[in-house]
């Protein structure tokens, strides 16, 4: 299930048809549900029983969120506000359903174009996000190398994170 508040129907049809070509797949899926620009707010009581029937008639497996900032109302700076989000939402969530939450979420805009020496300092929000989080992956697309983007598994709750590599779309 893939809840798109970011990018519109029409990009991601674009991408799951890039995703399918890149993949050598040829037939249609129809195990893969998805809502656009509808104002989901996973805090909302309404939205968590709309989300919650829609995950006991179809089962998903892995339930994303574009942006996670988007999907929430709650302070993202705030631990509290998070902690709460956290246990009280997605965790019971993703335990009743069996599902994986991927939360796609963006880095800070960055201090006068300086790096930080830890990556993990990149990350907006508060700590409690990352501290919530089982795995972490940045997306790095660094100047001058066009369709290049350089992975950084920076964090990994239950195995060694692999060092960066660079993949090409």
């Amino acid at each position: 299930l893939y809840l798109d508040e970011e990018n519109g129907e029409e990009t991601l049809k674009e991408r799951l048809k890039m995703i399918r070509k890149g993949m050598g797949i040829t037939e249609e899926s129809e195990n893969i549900g998805f809502l656009s620009f509808k104002g989901v707010n996973i805090e909302n009581v309404e939205w968590r029983l709309k989300l919650e029937e829609f995950l006991k008639q179809h089962s998903p497996c892995i339930i994303i969120t574009d942006s996670f900032r988007r999907v929430i109302r709650v302070e993202e700076n705030d631990a509290n506000q998070l902690n709460w989000l956290f246990t009280e939402v997605v965790r019971p969530i993703g335990e009743k359903y069996n599902a994986t939450w991927i939360l796609i979420h963006h880095l800070r805009k960055g201090i006068r174009g300086q790096r930080p020496d830890d990556i993990m300092d990149e990350l907006r929000g508060s700590s409690e996000m990352a501290n919530y989080a089982d795995g972490i992956i940045i997306f790095d697309r660094p100047p001058r190398l066009e369709n290049r983007f350089i992975l950084r598994q920076v964090k990994s709750r239950r195995s060694k994170e692999t060092p960066p590599y660079i993949i090409e779309l």
